[in-house]
């Protein structure tokens, strides 16, 4: 268990340690005193708890009887804890003011990693996946979340294909929510972006693909997901340089090209061989780059 109720309040093990991963001593000797007199308590079914709080693992609270409560059996990895903690310190880092929930159960029944609260009421909502949901799942949550007016924020498992250049069908939509992909590597506390842009000229494909990687530390969540201005930037431009200029049309390009690939070059503008050149368009059937 992360969470708890201390005198009434809900309290979160993550506080424990700071960002370095060193524990807070003076509260966990609070929180120990305040479980040996039975003052922690089950948000879920309202037993007495006790706090963990050791060396090897992550700390975390737990029952002192095996119970019913379905909070006391969700006993998540280190991996998955870790994961967490990092991503909890970031979200206190990048919003100080603002009202930060753990576990939070939505109205519709399903339980947000993170729950941001803003002092202007605006919410965003942090979601930490070490594997795939069901694709009615993630609709489910993130249909909800668009009709609540709260801003989503996924972070994936980096073995969920961070360095494919092909995006995985839940990585496709996970960049079509929030417009990249965000891979947490708690191991080695680092955060990896990546960023698809996939353009069809007719029979032609260009695929692109940015990438950044980042320690956790370094990085500050903006009140519009982005988790790193550069990289925001850089997709920007990027998203410039592919768009169709002034004075190149759509229907003439594909026509342009359809004329190349037959070897037919001579009927083509040189307006529009200098463009299809400069943007590598044709480069085979399916040209694919990639960028680092």
């Amino acid at each position: 268990m992360e969470n708890c109720f201390y005198k009434g309040e809900e309290i979160c093990a993550y506080e424990l340690k700071d960002v370095a991963g060193f524990y807070r001593v003076d509260l966990v000797e609070r929180w120990k005193m305040a479980a040996s007199k039975g003052e922690l308590l089950c948000g879920e079914c309202g037993a007495k708890v006790y706090l963990a709080a050791g060396l090897i693992k992550e700390p975390y609270f737990a029952h002192y009887d095996t119970t019913a409560c379905e909070y006391s059996g969700n006993r998540e990895s280190e991996e998955a804890l870790k994961g967490k903690r990092l991503l909890y310190n970031l979200l206190k880092r990048s919003f100080p003011q603002a009202e930060l929930h753990t576990r939070y159960k939505l109205k519709n029944g399903l339980y947000a990693s993170f729950y941001i609260s803003f002092t202007d009421g605006g919410s965003m909502a942090v979601e930490y996946r070490l594997y795939s949901t069901g694709i009615e799942e993630f609709y489910l949550r993130d249909d909800y979340y668009r009709a609540e007016g709260i801003l989503p924020v996924y972070i994936l498992n980096p073995r969920v294909n961070k360095n494919d250049q092909q995006l995985s069908w839940y990585q496709s939509l996970i960049q079509k929510s929030m417009g990249y992909c965000a891979f947490l590597e708690s191991s080695s506390e680092r955060i990896y972006l990546k960023k698809n842009f996939d353009n069809h000229f007719g029979k032609v494909r260009k695929v692109v693909t940015i990438r950044k990687e980042v320690p956790v530390s370094e990085l500050v969540l903006s009140r519009q997901g982005n988790l790193s201005e550069e990289f925001h930037k850089e997709c920007q431009e990027m998203e410039e340089y592919l768009s169709l200029p002034e004075g190149i049309r759509g229907d003439v390009l594909e026509n342009a090209i359809r004329l190349m690939l037959t070897g037919q070059e001579q009927l083509v503008s040189e307006k529009y061989r200098a463009f299809i050149r400069e943007r590598k368009i044709i480069e085979g059937e399916n040209y694919v780059s990639g960028r680092h």
